[in-house]
């Protein structure tokens, strides 16, 4: 028990009175009670109502109410309480009110009861029918509730109550007429609000018995100031609207209040606060409380104060859920006296958009935009979950985005915030959005740049790791859940040229339903990467895509053993690694005559990684420098990947793993392999790539006969500082079994010219130069002219070449070399395949090992050692005459070209 002192006071009193305790007293009485004994002299009251207009209690106060003698309570109140109006039944004349305060300190408490016996049209706050019983009709009667400055209005609003069959309508207030009435069987009103200073409730048949003492009329209200409360209805679509906050009149009192309720006349529009050009508070201690309906009882959205205006509430969606809203503005100190005129907070009104939260029992939300209504751009969804979870949106990737053109359709984002950065992903109209695209966290939010049609689905999953994002740099993902479908997202970085490498250790999918699926973001549907299983594999290639593109891997996997996670080895481990450059373009530069270039895939002799295209670009930045010879050592492409290179004079596509022959391409050149798709793997999982070299020409050209019986080549007359021209002749379209006749017309200095018997200087297939006239065993001859600058070779006199197109009309090799048929059968491998001694009356076999002789034949096919002779002495003699330097210029020529091994092949000189 607190240790009381007792204050008592007796009223006489005919109609009404009051009791008071000023401010400073009532906290001076800490731990005491006061006691206040009301007589009603010779009135016979029937109820007894006390009017609280001022009160603040604390919450170990205590109020009672009981008759003279203290045997009766009449009314008892235990802790806080707010202004109102108790309504008691009496039949005696002299009652006690007693007021028992705590020690309790830091408790503002205010005290101003008024009491009346008999008149009801009396200011009141709050009704609390304690114990009334009234028989028949039930009590019928009007209580008038009155701001006392005309500057002030009232927003009331009306408990849970029960009338037992009586009704109660309300005048002078917003939205809620005469004509409304509620009882048990009616939705009560949600707020109250006067249009002037007074509400009149008007009640009917009233009853209230004591089986159910917590169902009675209760009815709350507070004071707002006029100038900047509003109740609006708002009837337009997407239309922006300002709240009203204190003016200049407003902001000279010592406090204030400010309630702006909007309504939407449509149900499905939802409110948006904007507080974009909200600058600042007018007061420091100023407080913004945001309720999500039009009811005191609504579900709160937002308690908004300075300190974290800036750094936490402009950054949020703050978003109703139906078409009401309640914005509250007060200070209850006010220093600042004016504020600035573009100091505005706004209301929109929207069709589309929203915050929505998973609760416990929510796992998945259908989301649909339309364009029935037309509202604003952008549309906004946000979405969070508890901790725990991560957010999962489901898209339909075998259909495109709508919209128009290759515009942003929909950007999302891992946080609410109306500020964070750079989105997960930025999805085009018409293009091909991922399956699933997850955050790494419990929020979402989605942002519609257009206005279309479109539906889809939010889920919320454990953030187990199924699910996930690759980082910035290096990032290693493993899936050890048994989920049966999982997501790995490679964000792409718009405005980038770099390169997202990725490394499999090891694939292994055990069922015949898993399967591991690597697709581009927008491109099409078809897959960079698929593997379906029964597969496994520890040897793969890496895979290479570009940093500018989203790419998804998903997985599907039927988990056997639910009870138990999955290993390391089960399905794949995955890393992926960022690059800031691009592997995929590559320059080769020309800068001198000396140096080729070497060109050839990435990783070479390696696996090449796929994923995407490759492409390179060869060019010179020497004077003289026009063309280029390409000559491949290796090439292994798989089956539906293909090398296409591309100059002025021809364009050539390579799919096989065939050497291809030797061409020219005039420079610039550009070459491209096709590696981005790869639909299946089920046979060739390995393929090692291509490697090329690219030496510089001055002139040459790539020459077809299929039109032409004879063609003339003729050399350049003026030496830069290194001419080397290449020709390549080939008989032509249909005449694949003929062969070439080369007739020199002129024979100076022709020891500059190497003639390959081939399409390719690979095999290092020669032709006998010495002579006026030479003739190929194949339909495809390599000229190769080059000459190095010495101090009296300024100028050149031109060599001409006469190319003829004949017909092969000798024995034929197995590699399809035209051979004179004296050669058949004379026990030597004139072929080079030994197929010139099949089916000969005494075949010679080939031996173990074919030993490779650098010899020439005459036409009877024996050795002719004077004709060796003779030609040694006769460049013996040649040699000795040309001049140092000269000499010094050949010696460098044949180091850079040295000259190809002779194999042991007759010159075929019979034809024609």
């Amino acid at each position: 028990m607190y240790r009381s002192l007792y204050i008592i006071a007796v009223f006489s009193i005919a109609v009404s009175g009051g009791v008071a305790i000023n401010h400073g007293t009532v906290n001076e009485l800490r731990g005491k009670t006061c006691e206040w004994i009301i007589n009603a002299n010779d009135s016979d009251p029937d109820m007894l109502h006390l009017d609280i207009q001022s009160v603040r209690l604390g919450g170990n106060d205590l109020l009672r109410v009981t008759t003279h003698n203290t045997r009766t309570l009449l009314y008892e109140h235990f802790g806080q309480l707010s202004p109102g109006v108790i309504l008691i039944t009496t039949r005696h004349k002299v009652f006690r009110v007693v007021l028992t305060l705590s020690p309790d300190r830091d408790v503002d408490r205010e005290w101003d009861v008024g009491y009346n016996t008999k008149d009801l049209s009396a200011q009141f706050t709050r009704i609390d029918s304690a114990d009334l019983d009234f028989k028949g009709n039930g009590l019928d009667f009007n209580l008038l509730f009155e701001a006392k400055s005309d500057t002030k209005k009232l927003l009331m609003n009306v408990a849970d109550s029960d009338l037992n069959g009586g009704t109660v309508s309300f005048r002078f207030v917003e939205k809620y007429s005469s004509l409304n009435l509620f009882d048990a069987n009616h939705t009560k009103p949600e707020f109250l609000f006067s249009k002037g200073q007074q509400i009149v409730v008007m009640i009917r048949g009233f009853r209230k018995y004591d089986t159910n003492p917590g169902n009675a009329l209760r009815l709350d209200y507070e004071v707002v100031d006029s100038r900047c409360s509003q109740y609006k209805q708002i009837t337009n679509r997407d239309q922006l609207t300002n709240i009203l906050l204190p003016d200049q009149h407003t902001l000279k009192l010592s406090s204030y209040k400010c309630a702006n309720i909007f309504e939407h006349k449509l149900n499905f529009e939802r409110f948006l606060l904007d507080l974009t050009h909200f600058s600042q508070f007018i007061n420091t201690g100023d407080i913004m409380r945001v309720l999500d309906g039009i009811s005191r009882d609504s579900q709160p959205m937002a308690v908004i104060e300075s300190q974290l205006l800036d750094t936490y509430w402009r950054h949020k969606y703050l978003y109703s859920t139906a078409n009401r809203l309640w914005i509250s503005y007060e200070s209850q100190r006010v220093v600042n006296t004016s504020q600035p005129k573009d100091n505005l907070i706004g209301v929109r009104s929207i069709s589309q958009g929203g915050n929505y939260h998973f609760n416990e029992t929510t796992s998945l939300m259908e989301l649909e935009i339309n364009t029935k209504s037309k509202p604003l751009l952008p549309i906004v969804y946000t979405f969070e979950a508890t901790s725990g979870y991560q957010l999962v949106v489901d898209l339909d990737d075998t259909h495109r985005l709508p919209g128009n053109g290759s515009q942003n359709l929909l950007a999302i984002y891992e946080s609410t915030n109306r500020h964070n950065g750079q989105p997960i992903i930025e999805l085009q109209s018409q293009a091909y959005p991922p399956r699933t695209i997850a955050s790494n966290t419990n929020q979402f939010k989605l942002v519609f740049n257009q206005l279309v049609d479109y539906k889809l689905t939010v889920r919320k999953v454990k953030a187990n790791g199924c699910y996930a994002r690759a980082g910035t740099s290096y990032t290693r993902y493993l899936n050890t859940t048994c989920e049966p479908k999982c997501s790995w997202l490679i964000r792409g970085r718009p405005n980038t040229s770099g390169t997202v490498i990725l490394h499999f250790t090891h694939i292994s999918l055990p069922n015949s339903t898993d399967r591991l699926t690597l697709r581009m973001v927008g491109r099409d549907v078809k897959a960079i990467l698929k593997f379906t299983g029964p597969f496994h594999t520890t040897s793969i290639p890496d895979v290479i895509l570009p940093s500018n593109e989203t790419h998804v891997l998903y997985t599907e996997h039927e988990c056997l053993n639910q009870s138990s996670p999955l290993t390391i080895t089960s399905l794949y481990t995955v890393s992926m690694t960022y690059w800031e450059r691009d592997v995929s373009n590559t320059e080769l530069i020309f800068t001198n005559y000396y140096h080729s270039l070497e060109f050839q895939t990435y990783n070479h002799p390696m696996d090449y990684p796929f994923g995407m295209d490759y492409q390179w670009q060869a060019y010179s930045t020497y004077v003289g420098i026009n063309y280029t010879l390409a000559t491949f050592s290796d090439i292994s492409l798989r089956y539906n990947h293909s090398l296409n290179i591309k100059s002025l004079i021809n364009s050539n596509t390579f799919g096989d793993n065939e050497l291809p022959p030797d061409t020219i391409f005039s420079l610039p050149m550009i070459a491209n392999l096709t590696a981005s798709y790869q639909t299946t793997w089920n046979d060739q999982v390995t393929f090692g790539g291509f490697r090329a070299i690219l030496y510089p020409l001055e002139c040459g050209g790539n020459f077809n006969m299929t039109n032409d019986s004879r063609i003339q080549i003729t050399t350049p007359t003026t030496l830069t500082n290194v001419t080397r021209c290449v020709w390549i002749i080939n008989t032509g379209t249909g005449y694949e079994d003929s062969v070439l006749k080369l007739k020199f017309v002129d024979y100076w200095r022709n020891d500059y010219i190497t003639i390959y018997d081939s399409n390719t200087m690979r095999n290092g297939r020669l032709l006998d130069v010495r002579k006026g006239t030479v003739h190929s065993t194949t339909n495809t001859i390599i000229i190769d002219y080059s000459v190095r600058a010495c101090s009296f070779c300024y100028s050149l006199w031109p060599l001409t070449i006469n190319v003829y197109r004949k017909d092969c009309t000798e024995f034929r090799c197995g590699d399809c070399r035209c051979i004179s048929t004296k050669y058949r059968c004379n026990g030597y491998n004139d072929c080079g395949d030994w197929t010139d001694e099949v089916s000969c009356t005494s075949p010679t076999l080939p031996p173990a090992t074919p030993e490779t002789k650098i010899i020439y034949r005459d036409r009877d096919g024996k050795m002719n050692w004077v004709w060796i002779v003779l030609f040694v002495a006769a460049l013996s003699i040649v040699l000795a005459s040309v001049f140092v330097n000269c000499v010094v210029h050949e010696v460098l020529k044949q180091r850079r070209h040295p000259t190809p091994i002779m194999h042991s092949i007759p010159e075929y000189n019979e034809v024609g």
